[in-house]
């Protein structure tokens, strides 16, 4: 990716802007030139304390009212793709009168006071970067005359630290489409997607492990998946935890009630404790889940069963091991479908904007596919993958690897740390063969619906 995707517009807004504004910070003064690169304020930044405050819009990037809080840090991160000098300003204004504004950049503070209702450029200061890799800005208000801190639209950057690939949000893609800085906000999803035997497969089995510091609000940690549909476990709130399986209706539609009936995925079979509904905005289908508060750093077992019933529809059925006990989540009917498990994959996922500073990592274990044949096939090899927003080079901080501790399938996502993994990296375990799953498939498929 061209260093000039992220930089060409910029580049345009910064020639119309510095026929009127001045560098303003006395403390710090940069050549125009050793600025070149704008990155918007949208899209690129978070509050940071309170955690999980709404005060930034998540479908613009944008203050939803006036900055006026001073106990408020805010932090935006990019990432350089070179060593070096580099250097840090941005720009604003303040209509309502003066602000002083603390910035924080590698531990140290640099206050700066923005002025005026013309947008200005201000320097704050020049960092040496050792490698590649993101930098955060925090700040926050600390003094102002007027009613509000003001209003910073963009930051600026240059010098040798930016002479490669950057990576951050543009204002480019996000005007693309009205959910883009939605998106790009979240963060980057990753998966994995297993080499399945070049025969028909039942039965897809997996292992997960989530550690203490990864069980974050807003996470879908998806073991199961297949080309239709999905099963894994969710955070959805600290108290809201869940056993999710989910089945794509073959009705391409966000909105459910547009199903025709013939369509329509049909409820077989669900297990105690388990709601069913339906489900869309991401296609449309059936959806059940289990409100089951699984701990961190336990060993969790899933097993997704996938079969054609001979009249022209296929049936899917979830089963999650925990309590020393296989449970039934759900059987699902797909009409107009003939397939046996097909696509197998897994992924780590962020569904809200404000937990996207949060890093989250996930252990998928102990893979086998049971064959139409009866026999249990070990699976150890997997495509890591990414998202359109990781594609993009809008979000860079995606990672996958080996865990040797756990001979795991690991991911790592958000958070802006510096690693990364390309698109298309294939991994390979190590063979657990004295592991394969001891499970009485008659007995499962023998449990009984819960009304």
């Amino acid at each position: 990716m061209s260093k000039n995707l992220f930089s060409v517009a910029a580049f345009t807004l910064i020639a119309l802007i510095l026929n009127s504004c001045s560098l303003s910070n006395k403390e710090v003064i940069f050549p125009e030139k050793e600025l070149p690169i704008s990155i918007p304020f949208a899209g690129n930044t978070y509050v940071t304390e309170p955690l999980g405050s709404e005060f930034i819009d998540n479908y613009t990037g944008k203050f939803k009212s006036d900055w006026t809080d001073k106990d408020m840090k805010m932090s935006t991160y990019f990432r350089v793709g070179a060593s070096g000098e580099l250097n840090i300003g941005f720009e604003g204004s303040n209509k309502s009168g003066s602000s002083v504004i603390r910035f924080t950049v590698d531990g140290k503070e640099y206050d700066v006071e923005v002025t005026g209702d013309t947008t200005s450029l201000y320097g704050i200061t020049t960092i040496k970067k050792t490698a590649p890799g993101y930098v955060r800005i925090g700040f926050q208000g600390i003094s102002k005359t007027g009613d509000t801190f003001g209003e910073i639209t963009h930051f600026r950057i240059g010098g040798q630290a930016t002479d490669a690939d950057n990576h951050f949000v543009t204002e480019e893609k996000m005007n693309e489409g009205d959910y883009n800085c939605y998106f790009y906000r979240r963060g980057a999803s990753i998966h994995y997607s297993y080499t399945l035997p070049e025969t028909d497969v039942k039965y897809f089995y997996n292992e997960i492990i989530v550690s203490e510091e990864s069980a974050v609000n807003s996470t879908y940690f998806m073991m199961n998946g297949f080309s239709e549909g999905y099963m894994g476990i969710q955070q959805i709130a600290d108290d809201d935890r869940r056993v999710l399986f989910s089945v794509w209706s073959p009705y391409s539609t966000d909105n459910p009630n547009e199903i025709p009936e013939d369509m329509q995925i049909k409820l077989l079979r669900k297990g105690k404790n388990v709601t069913v509904g339906e489900f869309g905005n991401e296609g449309s289908g059936g959806q059940s889940w289990l409100h089951y508060y699984w701990e961190p750093d336990e060993t969790y077992k899933a097993l997704v069963g996938i079969e054609p019933d001979g009249k022209g529809n296929t049936i899917y059925t979830a089963y999650f091991y925990a309590e020393d006990e296989w449970k039934l989540i759900a059987s699902f009917l797909r009409p107009q479908t003939d397939t046996h498990y097909k696509g197998a994959h897994s992924f780590l996922e962020n569904f809200h904007p404000v937990q996207s500073v949060i890093t989250r990592s996930v252990h998928f274990k102990n893979q086998w596919a049971y064959t139409t044949s009866g026999e249990w096939i070990e699976l150890l090899d997997a495509k890591f993958t990414i998202d359109t927003t990781g594609r993009s080079g809008m979000r860079y901080d995606v990672y996958g690897e080996i865990d040797e501790e756990t001979n795991s399938f690991s991911l790592r996502s958000f958070g802006f740390f510096d690693e990364h993994t390309e698109y298309g990296t294939m991994f390979n375990r190590k063979p657990n063969t004295d592991r394969a799953p001891d499970i009485d498939l008659e007995e499962l498929e023998g449990i009984a619906t819960v009304e």
